[in-house]
């Protein structure tokens, strides 16, 4: 809890320097990663939006990343964000892996990968074990990313380690399979949770 106080405190600190350091008062920020997660697009495609002049370049946060205005990357973005998941999406980009594992959820329940991949990476590697199972079955069903036995195995033994109940089941149930020399699924599908309703690209 200690890391979502601090990372509060982030989001605070990037609402300051954006009303205090851009010409617009009052224009929240967020990274350019972000930006490009939030709309599938890549950072190439930010910078020319950035360069032609259709999105504002807002002053670097305190972590030195470029940022851009919030409002203008929603405008872009591939799912509908309610106020909480904004919010979230913030916590994210702050460097929260609680909110970087939900808002990677988030996008893979829209079936948006590549974006589900970006944020479920950071918070993996920041040794959050439910994203490290989730990016297990990512790699496993290679969704987001090229199929990778390998690459599933290595995050799902990650998420065991930490205790992760799916993924002590999981392996337990591949070691098992192992020994009687039959076949059990790395992952198991994905769970029935609501859908957000995708929004049509730029």
């Amino acid at each position: 809890m200690a890391s979502a106080a601090a990372n509060l405190s982030a989001v605070a600190l990037n609402r300051e320097l954006a009303a205090t350091t851009c010409a617009r008062p009052n224009v929240v920020g967020i990274s350019l990663d972000c930006a490009a997660a939030l709309s599938a697009r890549g950072k190439r495609t930010w910078w020319r939006k950035i360069e032609s002049g259709k999105v504002t370049k807002l002053d670097p946060d305190h972590m030195g990343r470029t940022r851009v205005s919030l409002d203008e990357a929603l405008a872009t973005a591939v799912i509908n964000m309610s106020g909480e998941d904004v919010e979230l999406l913030l916590l994210a980009d702050a460097g929260d892996p609680d909110a970087q594992d939900d808002i990677g959820q988030l996008f893979l329940q829209a079936r948006i990968f590549v974006s589900a991949h970006y944020w479920l990476n950071l918070a993996a590697k920041q040794g959050h074990p439910n994203s490290m199972q989730v990016l297990s079955g990512c790699y496993a069903r290679g969704d987001g990313v090229e199929k990778d036995e390998r690459a599933a195995l290595k995050w799902l033994r990650s998420a065991a380690a930490r205790g992760h109940s799916i993924a002590l089941l999981q392996l337990s149930a591949l070691r098992g399979a192992s020994a009687n020399s039959g076949s059990v699924p790395l992952v198991t599908e994905r769970s029935a949770a609501p859908v957000h309703r995708v929004i049509p690209s730029m």
